[in-house]
């Protein structure tokens, strides 16, 4: 049996990232506040905090459409880490970023965005803290399923259904669809 003793330093700061809970719009600008307090209850002032954040796709799935597919399989979306930027904690221990996305991308549907916050103490040692949001790139989510289950036969035509959902659940009200319906035949 072989094992390791090593010290543990407890976290001498809280972290907290205080922002909205709820879906955001890719245009709009995240107000984040970041606090850090010693735990002994004063506020860790002068420190230097860095904020990042990651986009990641994830699945459009609103409630009561689990049959139908949200996303768009041919559009590829990298993980990727972005800096907010850096800062110093004021004498309440905080200190405030405005997070904008980028307006050039297009994800396969939503995204959820994973915003860190690293407060760094005088001699060095670091503490993270973490939220979550998810943000909705799109208007609106077009949703497709087949009509029928199972497999398609050879030259028997295939219906589909769609359905477009606005980011709060609701149907949106698009007039028109544009819709265009490729074979992929497989050698």
């Amino acid at each position: 049996c072989k094992f390791n003793v090593e010290e543990f330093l407890p976290d001498r700061i809280k972290v907290t990232i205080n922002i909205s809970e709820k879906r955001f719009v890719l245009t709009e600008i995240l107000p984040i506040k970041i606090k850090a307090e010693h735990f002994f209850g004063a506020a860790a002032s002068n420190m230097q905090v860095e904020a990042k954040y990651t986009l990641r796709a994830v699945d459009f799935n609103p409630e009561g459409y689990n049959s139908y597919t949200f996303s768009d399989s041919t559009k590829d979306f990298p993980k990727k880490m972005t800096d907010i930027g850096e800062g110093k904690t004021d004498t309440e221990g905080i200190t405030a970023f405005d997070l904008k996305f980028p307006q050039d991308i297009a994800p396969p549907s939503a995204l959820n965005c994973s915003i860190s916050a690293t407060v760094k103490e005088i001699g060095g040692r670091a503490v993270t803290s973490y939220v979550e949001r998810l943000v909705d790139p799109y208007s609106y989510y077009v949703g497709i399923r087949k009509s029928a289950e199972g497999y398609a036969s050879i030259n028997e035509p295939v219906k589909f259904e769609y359905v477009l959902i606005a980011p709060d659940g609701k149907k949106a009200p698009v007039s028109e669809l544009y819709v265009n319906v490729s074979k992929i035949i497989w050698n």
